[in-house]
């Protein structure tokens, strides 16, 4: 049995006891999935060596009536564990025994007991298993799709975004401190971990569910930092400078319950959305996630933030005065515009900027827009970028193949971000001879003729099937 298979007779368990649709429902199946991947990941010895955290299959079988309680004890114990403890305040788990009804208790724990012993050990295969797991499991309880911190960036993305940053290289400089705002289940911190030399990690989201993802991403992945479940703009629980920071905010949410708040703060000079009179949920957010990463960035600090296409060039006064202090203080190195249907619960249009408080001379722009092919996975399709092309985006955008302007050229378009401002729109024609011009222009000579000749003759069809008609006046026989 597979995650997947794993996940959904959870599920189907829940809709049998009268659970489903119900935030119970996601406890439940979240807990369980965790521990799942908990308990596999760790070798015999290592389990029953865990004080009481790991139990037998004769064991399980024998003491059955005692399941529920033992559970949630397990679940609270791993909780406590000092390790754990330091990364995971709040805790991997939350008890459930309290979801099910006592008249179900028995029932509803001896099925989880036997779903868990059929199920076997189940391999976590792919560089992408939290990511893609994290997709699945929030595609029938994200009834609100695309809202804060309930997607998450591909790996595909994210190792693009790690090569960029570290120049296709690793940096084995000394206690790198990197940092994500929106961290999601940590696929971007993680992608970007792999590239340092044991960095100090910091991460923090509003979301339960992505943090207990994250959480245990981190935990199997032996990542060194920290983590907190808190509202970032109004709570930040972390403070810079930092090398590295990697971020995909939420684009859009109702903030508005703490704007004023947040406006007040001073944390965001060039200022805080305005709330919508009509809808509060499309108050652009991630103008203050951009604010709170430039802030914390250390002098020689790289960036990058996933942000919606319009940011590039619309002349908001928040967006036109970050983009201003960006230019201004040469840290652009550059633009990646990406495929629609990247981020598979968003269908906006989304770049990466990338940011290099050390000073960049030339920027970067790039549209690979076009790339990639339309992928299906579970019930969400998505574009999907393989490694070749990867490569070809790194390797692109490093040596400045496809376009690199001076950074004074972006000052003169009132620092504008949009590549097309920049790039040749033709840059892939062909040359071509005299003669072979005067012969093309003579076979749209004649293409064009023939066309006006069609045009006349249905025109003129036209108006004598309309002159059949009777007039207003005339009666019709």
């Amino acid at each position: 049995m597979d995650i997947y298979g794993f996940i959904d007779r959870i599920k189907g368990l829940c809709h049998v006891y009268g659970l489903s649709n119900q935030a119970s429902e996601e406890e439940i199946v979240r807990n369980l999935f965790l521990y799942k991947l908990l308990n596999d990941r760790f070798s015999p010895e290592k389990q029953r060596s865990a004080g009481g955290i790991y139990m037998e299959e004769k064991d399980l079988i024998d003491n059955a009536k005692h399941y529920p309680n033992w559970l949630d004890e397990v679940f609270q114990r791993i909780n406590t564990y000092p390790e754990n403890k330091a990364l995971c305040k709040e805790g991997l788990f939350t008890p459930i025994i309290d979801y099910v009804d006592a008249s179900d208790m028995a029932a509803f724990f001896k099925n989880i007991k036997m779903i868990f012993l059929e199920a076997g050990p189940i391999p976590m295969e792919g560089g992408d298993f939290f990511g893609q797991v994290f997709e699945y499991l929030i595609q029938d309880y994200n009834v609100a799709s695309g809202r804060y911190a309930e997607y998450y960036t591909p790996m595909e993305i994210s190792r693009i975004i790690s090569r960029i940053l570290t120049d296709d290289g690793q940096d084995i400089r000394d206690n790198l401190r990197i940092y994500d705002p929106s961290a999601g289940t940590g696929t971007l911190l993680l992608s970007l971990q792999r590239r340092l030399k044991q960095p100090m990690l910091h991460a923090q989201d509003i979301s339960h569910k992505s943090m207990a993802l994250l959480q245990l991403n981190l935990i199997l992945n032996q990542a060194n930092g920290f983590t907190e479940r808190a509202n970032t703009l109004s709570n930040p629980a972390f403070s810079g400078p930092y090398d590295y920071i990697v971020s995909n905010p939420p684009f859009k949410t109702d903030f508005s319950f703490i704007r004023d708040d947040l406006d007040k703060s001073g944390r965001f000079p060039w200022g805080v959305p305005v709330v919508p009179e009509k809808k509060k949920e499309s108050m652009s957010i991630y103008l203050c996630f951009i604010q709170h990463v430039i802030q914390t960035l250390s002098p020689n600090g790289k960036a990058a933030i996933v942000v919606p296409l319009n940011f590039l060039s619309t002349m908001g006064n928040i967006e036109a005065a970050i983009r201003r202090y960006i230019t201004e203080n040469r840290m652009l190195q550059g633009i990646l515009v990406m495929p629609k249907n990247t981020f598979a619960n968003t269908g906006t249009k989304v770049a990466i900027m990338f940011l290099d408080r050390s000073g960049c001379d030339t920027v970067t722009f790039m549209d690979v827009s076009e790339k990639g092919h339309l992928e299906k996975r579970g019930n969400v399709k998505r574009t999907v970028l393989g490694e070749d092309v990867a490569d070809d985006i790194v390797k692109r955008f490093l040596m400045k193949t496809d376009c690199a302007v001076p950074i004074e050229k972006v000052s003169e378009t009132d620092c504008s971000f949009l590549p097309g401002r920049y790039m040749d729109l033709f840059a892939d024609r062909a040359s071509i001879d005299e003669k072979e011009w005067k012969e093309k222009r003579k076979r749209y000579a004649v293409s064009l003729t023939s066309l006006m000749e069609q045009e006349m003759y249905w025109d003129t069809k036209l108006k004598n099937i309309l002159n059949s008609f009777p007039k207003n006046n005339e009666e019709v026989r």
